[in-house]
């Protein structure tokens, strides 16, 4: 078997997400090439990458050979050749040799039979599934938390929430059947790993570059026996999808109309929060929101210490108002956005609405403190 260097190096670079660092099983530190093909999993998702130039079939140890690599220049030819339990792999001006495991220990790719399948608009769902992502409970008690639920239908749906977060959105595209579906955070992030990195292939008429560029990128779904296929390009990846029913999203959004309703700069209001946070990380990490007609004062106190910043609104409806938040969600949210804001408040402890542009509408529980 013989690969360019640089080849077998990018290609490497592609599965590095997948490969654990502490396998439950040690055959998952290799990676498997065979028929063509660059193979590496976690158990939870497999990515199963081209590698035209390669033939036969063995197991790269995936961090020795990275490290290998680096230094040793991307044009040379790399020779693989597996041999009486040995892997050997040479180069122009050396070789190294390692003990070759048996690739048939290697887990296989499952034959799968569609049950629905269908094709993306894979730009704006990327995004959305990126955007939720941050969402997800990352404790395993509730393993229906530590995914990005998808709705699959005339409309596709977008949640993810731990408990005291969550998302929404929904993406006017159809898809060719109807499904509800939980998709694992660690795969939806691989997946936005993948799409970003790997070469873009869009089915565009001849036109401009710009018509090239801005043409939307598809990508392929398959559902089968609890599992997702997913193909970008010539690249597959096949993720074991969060089994059980998740939360009653839309019981939490709600379907009326939040009776208070904010609007402010984005930016502002960051710069607000990002000088209170200190002193609300100092006691229960709640930081104060208290506003009239015209100004909102966010605020932290502890028993020694209280701060407060003025900050102008853009409108209010509804009148004047109180409500309590997580410094680090309320951080987390506004950080690098800009333009407009809206906040919507309910009575009671009903968690409060945060809306910017086409990003996702997300909630978060207010914290009961003393005012």
């Amino acid at each position: 078997m013989q690969i360019k260097v640089a080849r077998l190096r990018e290609t490497l670079e592609m599965v590095k997400p997948v490969v654990p660092r502490k396998p439950t099983l040690p055959v998952l530190k290799n990676v498997l090439i065979q028929n063509g093909q660059m193979f590496a999993t976690d158990l939870e998702s497999m990515v199963v990458l081209n590698l035209p130039t390669s033939d036969g079939a063995c197991l790269l140890p995936f961090s020795d050979v990275m490290k290998l690599i680096q230094y040793i220049p991307g044009n040379d030819d790399l020779s693989i050749e597996r041999k009486r339990g040995k892997l050997t792999m040479s180069w122009s001006d050396g070789s190294v040799t390692y003990d070759a495991e048996d690739p048939k220990t290697f887990p296989q790719v499952p034959e799968l039979k569609p049950e629905l399948q269908g094709t993306l608009e894979g730009d704006s769902l990327m995004e959305a599934l990126s955007a939720a992502v941050t969402y997800c409970a990352t404790e395993e008690s509730r393993p229906v938390l530590t995914g990005v639920a998808v709705n699959l239908g005339d409309v596709i749906e977008i949640f993810a929430g731990d408990g005291f977060r969550m998302a929404y959105q929904a993406l006017p595209q159809p898809f060719s059947g109807e499904s509800k579906i939980i998709i694992p955070g660690k795969s939806v992030s691989l997946l936005a790993f993948l799409w970003n990195k790997l070469p873009r292939e869009v089915d565009a008429a001849p036109g401009t570059l710009i018509d090239l560029i801005t043409a939307k990128q598809k990508l392929d779904l398959m559902l089968s026996e609890g599992k997702a296929v997913i193909q970008i390009g010539r690249t597959k990846v096949l993720i074991n999808l969060i089994q059980g029913s998740p939360p009653d999203w839309w019981a939490i959004i709600g379907k009326d109309p939040a009776p208070i309703k904010i609007e402010m700069l984005a930016s502002e209001m960051e710069r607000a929060v990002r000088r209170v946070q200190p002193v609300a990380s100092n006691g229960n990490g709640a930081i104060r929101l208290v506003w009239d007609e015209n100004t909102m004062n966010v605020s932290a106190k502890t028993e020694s210490q209280e701060i407060k910043v003025a900050v102008g609104m853009l409108s209010a409806e509804g009148g004047p108002g109180k409500v309590a938040i997580n410094g680090t969600y309320l951080t987390q949210y506004l950080q690098l956005k800009q333009g407009v804001i809206t906040i919507g408040v309910k009575p009671d402890s009903a968690p409060v609405a945060f809306k910017h542009r086409s990003s996702p509408l997300v909630l978060i529980m207010p914290m009961k403190v003393e005012w």
